[in-house]
């Protein structure tokens, strides 16, 4: 008897084991298999929590994501070809946010490749993460002829094994969310822009690469922020064109400045964190330019009135210019500076 009381113990226990493994996911997922758009469409609006492509999928609408799901593209691509259609080609291919609270909702998309084509002169990405969304990429290919990815409003991007190749900047930032900055980590990818800066950090973003590739005509351009860059390429391919003093104040980046790493220093000033900080952390990383110039620092000292003149309402107020010049200054690299002072910019070594 005691031995059958044992036996069935196992059994239930077993039992009890299996329940949980299939209520925590296990190998009994309930993916939803779509093979057009509009049955991608379907499974975004039921909210579905797993969508696995069975095909490739062209859309002729952006497509949003508002919860918390995993899209596997299952070796398959998500293509969007604005030839013909100027209002297609200005949208991002997929835009990922949730607006309508402050939940926060966590969105995978992995193995396969999303395509922006086509889209002639207009600057959208082909990957728009915002508003309380935390969006990571695993194995995933972008190609796109206008932008990669941009990152606002408070999102957290993860890059893992992948490649991005842009015409335009290939990561980017936008905006911040009030009180929620943007996070973004790199790890193993391949950055490229063939026609631009490959990074664009524009607001107070924490950015951490590791182990990638960054090319681009002009590596990374900084303008304020905690960013942490090792074991990794940075590449610039342009020849050296540095700012003017009638360019120094754009909001934009000189796609084809030609340094490695650009810091354009005390130019903006971001609310969210209330402070215009910059940290910046780079070892053991290969940087190679086309024009020798490793790094570029611009003073820009408040060129566009943005930063608050004194310590208010917890305002913290830093000289990026200093902090800029005392970092790379250490490093075995060759760094131009440059000072915007009574309207003329000017080489200061």
């Amino acid at each position: 008897m005691k031995k059958i009381s044992t036996i069935l113990c196992a059994i239930l226990l077993c039992c009890l084991v299996s329940a949980t493994f299939v209520a925590c996911g296990g190998n009994n997922v309930n993916w939803i298999k779509v093979n057009s758009l509009q049955e991608l469409q379907e499974a975004l609006s039921n909210k579905s929590a797993h969508i696995r492509l069975t095909d490739n999928i062209a859309l002729s609408s952006t497509i949003e994501v508002n919860h918390s799901c995993t899209i596997d593209l299952n070796e398959h691509s998500i293509t969007q070809d604005g030839t013909g259609n100027t209002d297609l080609a200005k949208k991002a291919l997929i835009r990922i946010f949730n607006k309508e609270n402050d939940k926060k909702i966590t969105v995978s998309i992995k193995n396969g490749k999303i395509l922006k084509e086509n889209s002639g002169s207009a600057v959208t990405p082909a990957l728009a993460t915002s508003y309380n969304s935390n969006v990571m990429l695993d194995k995933v290919t972008i190609n796109s002829n206008s932008q990669g990815v941009v990152t606002a409003f408070g999102s957290h991007l993860s890059l893992n094994n992948s490649k991005i190749t842009s015409k335009w900047q290939a990561v980017g930032t936008n905006n911040t969310q009030s009180g929620i900055g943007n996070t973004i980590s790199v790890n193993d990818c391949d950055i490229i822009s063939t026609s631009d800066v490959s990074v664009f950090v524009s607001n107070y973003t924490k950015l951490n690469i590791t182990n990638s590739k960054i090319k681009g005509l002009t590596g990374m351009h900084i303008l304020l922020g905690e960013i942490n860059v090792k074991d990794s390429e940075i590449i610039a391919t342009s020849s050296y064109n540095p700012y003017t003093t009638s360019d120094i104040k754009a909001s934009g980046t000189k796609e084809n400045e030609g340094s490695a790493i650009v810091v354009r220093a005390n130019l903006y000033y971001d609310e969210a964190y209330k402070t215009n900080d910059l940290k910046l952390n780079f070892s053991n990383n290969t940087i190679t330019t086309a024009s020798d110039v490793d790094v570029s620092i611009y003073n820009c000292n408040n060129a566009r009135g943005f930063i608050p003149a004194s310590d208010t309402e917890g305002v913290k107020i830093v000289d990026e210019n200093q902090i800029a010049v005392e970092y790379f200054g250490n490093k075995d690299l060759n760094v131009k500076k440059y000072q915007y002072a009574d309207n003329t910019l000017s080489l200061v070594g």
